[in-house]
């Protein structure tokens, strides 16, 4: 969880970086091709950082990190009780 904590850090630090001059330089403005670039490599890095959530952690800790999240969305995400009772 430490991981994860240090990419949400570094991604507000980023965004308190970048508005700033966003706003401020009319030059750093991106033309329409170089913004189409960055919102097409963001979603791949989002895609990929979501697989290796994915498949590098065992479900009860992906569950773990939702709950830590969000309740409501923990109960969302959990799988239905599995059905033992009466089988035959």
């Amino acid at each position: 969880m430490r991981f994860l904590r240090a990419i949400k850090v570094v991604g507000w630090a980023v965004l308190a970086v970048a508005v700033p001059i966003a706003i401020f330089d009319p030059d750093a403005r991106p033309s329409a091709h170089v913004l189409v670039i960055g919102v097409g490599v963001g979603a791949v890095i989002g895609v990929a950082g979501g697989l290796v959530f994915r498949y590098s952690l065992p479900l009860e800790r992906r569950l773990q990190f939702f709950r830590s999240l969000s309740l409501r969305l923990a109960r969302r995400l959990m799988p239905p009780p599995k059905d033992t009772e009466g089988t035959s």
